[in-house]
């Protein structure tokens, strides 16, 4: 895997969460191929649930592997444990503008609403912000609302529908303005 800056500043490296203490940030490595997949697994096992087939919630190591080759994937560490990740990269499915494309964004659901979901999508906002990307794009499925009504209330407006070859459900591309 090719070294990629991770556009991190010193002090963004660790959080001291107020509830589950000292969290480390780093891009992910190769030796956390297998837990990365055992959490977006689960992280996206409620929408598989919901008869929704998020390529994450099937993800084998390979996979899983392939989806790290462009962009960013950052990894919360907790003692030992992966508890957490986002990948961005610069796409944008509308113009020509530069965006920062944000995709398999996942917590632990053991400790999902302790704002690390919210603490990411910060990370990555900065990050857009100091290399001066105009927006930020993501994608949801329309049928989970809660999702949706999450992006909405960050800031992120519909801007079209989309379709994935294969998927059960048919897609939301979100932006918000930076």
């Amino acid at each position: 895997m090719p070294k990629i800056h991770s556009g991190l500043q010193t002090e963004e490296a660790a959080l001291n969460h107020n509830k589950l203490g000292k969290i480390d940030i780093r891009l992910v490595t190769v030796e956390d191929i297998q837990n990365l997949r055992l959490l977006l697994n689960s992280a996206y096992k409620q929408l598989a649930d919901l008869g929704l087939n998020f390529n994450a919630t099937f993800l084998d190591d390979e996979s899983t592997a392939d989806g790290l080759v462009d962009g960013r994937t950052f990894v919360l560490y907790r003692k030992d444990q992966l508890i957490g990740t986002i990948k961005i990269r610069k796409h944008n499915y509308v113009d020509d503008r530069p965006c920062l494309y944000v995709s398999r964004l996942a917590v632990l659901p053991d400790l999902q609403k302790n704002g690390l979901g919210l603490f990411l999508m910060n990370l990555a906002e900065r990050i857009a912000k100091r290399e001066d990307f105009k927006c930020m794009q993501l994608d949801t499925a329309q049928p989970a609302e809660h999702l949706l009504k999450i992006y909405q209330d960050y800031g992120f407006k519909i801007i079209r529908p989309i379709y994935y070859e294969g998927n059960t459900y048919c897609s939301w591309i979100l932006e918000k303005s930076i």
